[in-house]
Order: C-alpha cells, then structure tokens, then sequence
C-alpha cells in the first residue's frame, strides 16, 4: 500500500496523506463494483472530462506501475480492462 501511495504522490503532485487518500479511494471504488467492466465505466465517467491527453498517459503509466509492484506486470485480463478503460477515455 505504501508503494501504491508513493507512485500517487509522484503521479499527482500532492502530499502524502492525499496520496494515501487516493488510493484508498481506488480500492473503494474498485470494491463496489461487481466486475471490472462496471469499475472501469464509472472511472471513465469520472476522468473523461477531467484529464487531458498527457495526464490520461500518465494515469495508463501508473497503472502498470502499480501493477507490478506485487506481481511484475499486468495480467492478460488486466491489460484488457487497461485498453477499454483508455477506449472509454478516447
């Protein structure tokens, strides 16, 4: 949790309790969905409008940063969801 922290920290510019705040609210989110298809449709919603194209690569950044700090990389269904969240983002 403490590295998922550090990479939102980096990733956002803020201080470290956001950043744990951060992701805690991605494990939130990611809890109260059924499935990922529905986790990744309501972060699309969210994010659509919010990011511009250079942060909307940083986050896809991150997110295999994150990825790989318990496992080495992103499994095949993950990089599914990964692409259909970036389809959803445009």
């Amino acid at each position: 949790i403490a590295a998922i922290a550090e990479e939102c920290r980096r990733a956002f510019k803020t201080e470290a309790e956001e950043a744990t705040q951060i992701g805690a609210y991605g494990r939130w989110l990611a809890q109260q969905s059924a499935n990922m298809d529905e986790t990744v449709r309501r972060l699309a919603r969210s994010l659509e409008t919010k990011l511009t194209g250079e942060e909307k690569e940083q986050l896809f950044g991150m997110v295999e940063r994150v990825a790989s700090i318990e496992g080495g990389g992103l499994s095949e269904g993950q990089r599914r969801t990964l692409e259909n969240l970036a389809r959803q983002l445009g």
